[in-house]
């Protein structure tokens, strides 16, 4: 078993193989239950060959979730081979079956020449598509790809109002973005140093320490006295 706090799981090797095993027999046929057996193989147990099988159930009966996080294990060669066509092909089917967050991933293949021939008119849109979906994470990523201008013209001006999309609905990525350019008032933002701690604020308290070390050193820049 596990002790508090340890971080392990609580099923002992034994257990958790009978656990897999109710699973397996319980789940054969329905797509959902085999996806969430999946997912806790995945997330608690971290048995990543054991949650391809159960994703790769779930993926074969169309479940939307599944087909798409094969297409993350293939990515990454997480209990399977690398495989970075077949990543794209899943990709691909999630979107067909109406999984938002499979844009994101298919884009990225796109803006990295994985699986596919490196597009940045690809990428872009289907980053488009995953923002206007709700994907904060295709948002961000496109306002990255604009505002530096990478593979695509600079367009600082729209980067800008994705980042700032992406930020109001909790991206602390987009949030640090955001804040940086706030401090400096560069590409067009007004600059505001109450705004830029408050963005940095919210974002550490999401976890993001790199936003709890950036304001940290401007907290201590501004307390410094002011020398004549």
């Amino acid at each position: 078993g596990c002790g508090a706090g340890d971080g392990g799981s609580c099923l002992t090797r034994g257990s958790a193989e009978r656990f897999i095993r109710m699973l397996r027999e319980r789940c054969s046929a329905r797509p959902s239950c085999v996806l969430l057996a999946g997912l806790w193989m995945d997330k608690v147990e971290h048995d990543m060959a054991v949650a391809g099988g159960f994703y790769l159930k779930a993926a074969q009966a169309g479940q939307p979730v599944g087909l798409c996080n094969m297409g993350v294990l293939y990515t990454q060669g997480w209990g399977v081979p690398q495989n970075h066509y077949r990543a794209v092909e899943y990709f691909r089917k999630a979107i067909e079956a109406g999984h938002v967050y499979a844009k994101f991933n298919l884009a990225l293949r796109y803006e990295n020449g994985e699986g596919v021939q490196q597009d940045f008119q690809m990428a872009e849109h289907i980053y488009q598509q995953g923002a206007d979906d709700g994907d904060m994470s295709s948002a961000y990523n496109l306002g990255l790809l604009l505002h530096d201008g990478l593979g695509l013209p600079s367009n600082r001006r729209r980067a800008i109002k994705l980042y700032q999309y992406a930020a109001d609905c909790w991206h602390t990525d987009a949030m640090y973005n955001l804040s940086l350019l706030y401090e400096e008032g560069t590409d067009g933002v007004t600059k505001d140093a109450r705004m830029a701690l408050k963005l940095l604020l919210l974002a550490s308290g999401l976890g993001d320490t790199d936003a709890e070390r950036k304001r940290t050193a401007m907290v201590m820049m501004m307390e410094q006295p002011v020398q004549e």
